[in-house]
């Protein structure tokens, strides 16, 4: 009898360790896909704003030379 609840607390401990296991994978690759995501944004909005920013050069150039 006591065989069994050992076998049975190892199965059960080795699950958890599993589950646990996951969920940090799980976090960690949310959290990479967030930053990841949150960096190409930055960028985008980086890159953009640098557009809008040569666009209103040249606007401005644009109508100074007429």
């Amino acid at each position: 009898m006591s065989v069994s609840i050992v076998a049975v607390t190892a199965a059960a401990a080795a699950v958890v360790v599993v589950v646990v296991v996951v969920v940090v994978v799980v976090v960690v690759e949310v959290v990479v896909v967030v930053v990841v995501v949150a960096a190409a944004t930055a960028v985008a909005a980086a890159a953009t704003a640098s557009v809008y920013a040569n666009n209103n050069i040249n606007n401005n150039n644009d109508s100074t030379v007429g």
